[in-house]
Parts: structure tokens; sequence; C-alpha cells
């Protein structure tokens, strides 16, 4: 058996669709695997388990103890620059996970909605990075200049488009985003055509200057988080909920891209796993530190 933990992640989001609140295990596991069995795969499809760690503000351990365990070269040195005045912090875990970092994985408090995206290659979905704010107000810094930004019903994200490797690696382009605003019309008139087309995004911010790669093998994990002292960036309010002192943490890990296969390709990824996704969503705490 593996030392690094396999992520409680469930539902799975078959085809990149929207994740959802924790349910009961159980219930989470059935719902799913009823869903998953008979849906034939369309082509490769990219996986991810995507976790949020939410600790005290401040906390010691994602602040600073499990960066020590995090190569944060992975990303070139200018860009690095950009988003640490950005107030984020991107880099990929080294060797196996430390039991710390295993224990905040496991613990349904600090990590209480984990979940799977499976996503076509070249398609570009948003990992929601918390709840939606009914204000927010932060600062993008370029070079020397600094810009306020205010907005209303904000939503920080990133989004992420993942294409796959010959070598069987996930290559991942991430990109900053805040969405905002009230709940557009799902129709809007387009004088160019001289009809209506449909909008599907709510208005937002992206910023692209700030976008980063990184290339991850199967069971590598991808760690994003805020720098406490850039005051007043993106970074900080993307991450930090003064409401509750809550700061969080990203957790992305890799895994083996799915093949199309029919209706069996879903079954063959379940049992690929080891553990498979769906036994370690209904195993118990200490089941699972029996596991390790």
């Amino acid at each position: 058996m593996p030392r690094g933990p396999w992520l409680a992640l469930l539902p799975l989001l078959l085809l990149g669709g929207a994740g959802c609140a924790w349910q009961d295990q159980n219930v989470a596991a059935t719902s799913w695997l009823s869903r998953a069995r008979g849906n034939p795969i369309d082509g490769p499809h990219a996986i991810l388990e995507v976790a949020l760690i939410e600790r005290p503000v401040g906390d010691r351990y994602i602040n600073r103890e499990l960066w020590d365990s995090v190569d944060e070269l992975v990303v070139d040195l200018d860009r690095r620059s950009t988003l640490d005045d950005n107030g984020l912090r991107v880099g990929q875990l080294v060797g196996s996970p430390p039991d710390g970092f295993q224990g905040l994985l496991l613990s349904k408090r600090s990590c209480s909605n984990p979940h799977a995206m499976m996503i076509p290659p070249g398609r570009t979905l948003p990992i929601y990075l918390g709840p939606v704010l009914g204000h927010t107000s932060y600062e993008m810094t370029q070079g020397a200049q600094k810009a306020a930004v205010n907005l209303d019903q904000a939503r920080f994200c990133l989004e992420v488009t993942p294409l796959l490797t010959p070598e069987g690696k996930t290559k991942l382009t991430f990109t900053p985003k805040v969405e905002h605003g009230e709940a557009l019309l799902p129709f809007q008139a387009s004088p160019q055509e001289g009809d209506w087309t449909l909008r599907v995004e709510r208005p937002n911010k992206k910023y692209a200057e700030l976008g980063w790669e990184i290339t991850l093998t199967p069971n590598q994990y991808l760690i994003v988080g805020a720098r406490l002292d850039r005051a007043d960036s993106l970074g900080l309010r993307a991450f930090v909920q003064d409401e509750g002192g809550v700061q969080r943490l990203l957790v992305i890990r890799g895994v083996q891209a799915v093949a199309p296969g029919g209706d069996g390709a879903v079954e063959e990824y379940l049992r690929s796993q080891s553990p498979p996704l769906a036994l370690q969503a209904t195993a118990t705490p200490v089941a699972r530190a029996q596991k390790r």
C-alpha cells in the first residue's frame, strides 16, 4: 500500500460538472456509483482530486511547516515574482506527504468538501476557493503599479485547463478569476447576429497575467495558498475569510487519466485506485488511518 493517502473525494464530477457540499458518505458513494456506471466516456479525460483545507488564520502548519516540503521553483522566476506580489503562493509537494498534511486531508473538520473533477483535455473549468462574498476589495499589483478593485457578490476561483502528455502526465494551466455581480439573464441580445445568444458566464475579472502552468504525474500534489504579509492582495482575499477567521489552502492531486473504454471505463478507473475512491469515501477515519 502506498504511504501517501488517497483523498476521500466524492462525488466524482463526470464531464467536469460543478462541486457539491459534503453529503452522508454512504449516500454519496451510492449516488455517484449509480450515475457513473453505464455512462461511457467519450475520449480521454484528466482526473484531478481537489480539496480545500481550512485552518484558523495564521496557522503555523499551512503557512510555514508544510511549505518546507514544497518546491516553489516549479513556477518560473518572473511569474513567481508576480504571484508573490499579488499574495499567491504555488508549489509542488516533494517526497512522501508529511503526517501533518495527511492528517488535515483526512480530517472532516479541516477538509469538509473534497471532490474530484473529470475534465476533457482542453476544457476550462473553475475551482472555487470560497463562498460568495457580499463585498470584497483588493489590490492588483503589476510592477510598480497598484490598482484597487471593489466588487459586490464576489467569488474567487482558479480556472484550470488540463492537457494530457504522451508520458501519462497532466499539464495544467491556471488562471485566477473573480466572478461578481448578480446573476444575469440566461440570454442576451447579439446585435452583430441580429439574434439572442446564450450567456453562460457571470460577470468576472480574469487575470491572465497571474496565470501559471504546472505538470503533475499521478499522485503528485499541487499546493496553492496565500501570503499573509501581502495586505489587501488578491491572494489574501481569495484564501482568507475575515468573518470567522478562516484561512484556506488548495490541494490538487493528479490522478492517472481515464481513456475512452465504453461502459466499463469508470469501473476500470475505480479498480485502478489503491484503495478505490468509493471505498475511501465510505471508510471511517479510523479505518483510513489503519490503512496508511
